[in-house]
C-alpha cells in the first residue's frame, strides 16, 4: 500500500496487532510515513490512531444477565489473545467475580474461528462430563457451532442452554433458533475512524489513546506464544516432509504446560492438521519411528 502512494492506511480488526512488539514493526514503520488507523485495535505509536469498542463492558453486561437469570456454569469460548479478545475475556471474568464466583479454567476454552471446530470441541467436553448451562463466545461463528452442538446432543435452546455470540453478524440470524449476539457497532467504529482521519488531514488535534498497564496480560501472551510456536513447528516439519494438508496425523505433546495445551487443543486440528491430540507424560518407546519437533 505504501508503494502505491496512498495517503493513509486503515486496518480493520484487532487481528492486525500482535502480542509481540517486534511483530508490529510493519505498522510503526508505515506510521512514520503516513497515518495508520486501527478499527477496534489498539497500538501505541506516533501517527497511529485507534478506535475501539468497549468489549469489556459489553461482555460483562451479557455475562451479568446470564447470572441474574440463574445460570451457574457459563462456558466461554474465544479465538485469540488480541486486544479485543483479551478485553472480552476479562469482561466475562470480572462479571463472575462481581457475582461472587471465581473464573474456572475448565470453563474457559480457546477454539479456532471455525463453526465445525466449535461444535466438535463442545461435543468432546460434553463427552468428558463437563457441565455447563450457558455458552458465551467471542465471535458469532463459535456461537453457530454451539447451536450445532446443542442440536446434535438433543439439548433445548434456551431452556437447557443459553448461547450468546459476538458481533451481531449475519451468522446470528442463520440458525434455529437465532442467536442472541452482542452488537459491536462496527458502523459507528468505522464512522468515528473516518472522522478522526479527516481531522488528522485537517491538522485538528484528535484524542490520543492512553496506555493502561492493567490491560497488558503477560501470562496470557506467553500462553498464546507457546501454542503458536508449537503450531508453527508442526507446520514447518510437515512442509519439510511434503505432507499435504489433507493428510491428518495424531499429535503427541510432551510439555510442562499441560493446562495451556489442554485449553488450546482446539487450534491443532485446524491449524496443524492434527487428527487427534494427546498430552503425554514421557517420551514414547517407539519415538524413533515418529517425526518430532522441539519448541
Amino acid at each position: 500500500l505504501r508503494s502505491k502512494r496512498v495517503d493513509a492506511i486503515i486496518l480493520a480488526g484487532s487481528k492486525f496487532v500482535e502480542m509481540r512488539p517486534k511483530d508490529n514493526a510493519y505498522i510503526t514503520e508505515a506510521a512514520s510515513e503516513l497515518p495508520v488507523m486501527l478499527v477496534n485495535g489498539y497500538l501505541e505509536g506516533d501517527n497511529i490512531y485507534s478506535t475501539v469498542c468497549d468489549d469489556h463492558a459489553a461482555m460483562y453486561g451479557a455475562a451479568a444477565q446470564l447470572l441474574q437469570a440463574g445460570r451457574k456454569r457459563i462456558l466461554y469460548l474465544y479465538t485469540s489473545y488480541s486486544y479485543s479478545g483479551v478485553n472480552k475475556l476479562e469482561g466475562y471474568k470480572d462479571a463472575l467475580k462481581a457475582y461472587g464466583m471465581e473464573p474456572c479454567d475448565e470453563l474457559i476454552r480457546q477454539c479456532p474461528k471455525d463453526i465445525s471446530a466449535a461444535k466438535e470441541l463442545l461435543l468432546s467436553l460434553h463427552g468428558q462430563g463437563l457441565e455447563f448451562d450457558a455458552v458465551m463466545t467471542s465471535d458469532d461463528s463459535l456461537a453457530v457451532g454451539t447451536v450445532k452442538y446443542a442440536h446434535a446432543s438433543g439439548i433445548s435452546i434456551p431452556d437447557e442452554l443459553n448461547i450468546i455470540g459476538y458481533n451481531n453478524s449475519i451468522l446470528s440470524q442463520c440458525t434455529d433458533p437465532e442467536i442472541t449476539s452482542i452488537d459491536s457497532k462496527v458502523e459507528a467504529l468505522c464512522t468515528t475512524t473516518i472522522n478522526t482521519l479527516m481531522g488528522v488531514f485537517s491538522g485538528v488535534n484528535v484524542p490520543r489513546p492512553e496506555y493502561k498497564d492493567e490491560l497488558h496480560f503477560a501470562a496470557e501472551e506467553a500462553q498464546m506464544e507457546s501454542l503458536m510456536d508449537a503450531v508453527r513447528a508442526i507446520r514447518n516439519r510437515r512442509a519439510e516432509m511434503n505432507v499435504p494438508p489433507s493428510k491428518k496425523a495424531k499429535v503427541l505433546i510432551l510439555t510442562e504446560k499441560k493446562d495451556t495445551f489442554s485449553a488450546g487443543a482446539g487450534f491443532f486440528p485446524k491449524l496443524a492438521y492434527a487428527s487427534e491430540i494427546e498430552l503425554i507424560d514421557a517420551v514414547p518407546a517407539d519415538a524413533a519411528k515418529m517425526a518430532s519437533v522441539v519448541t
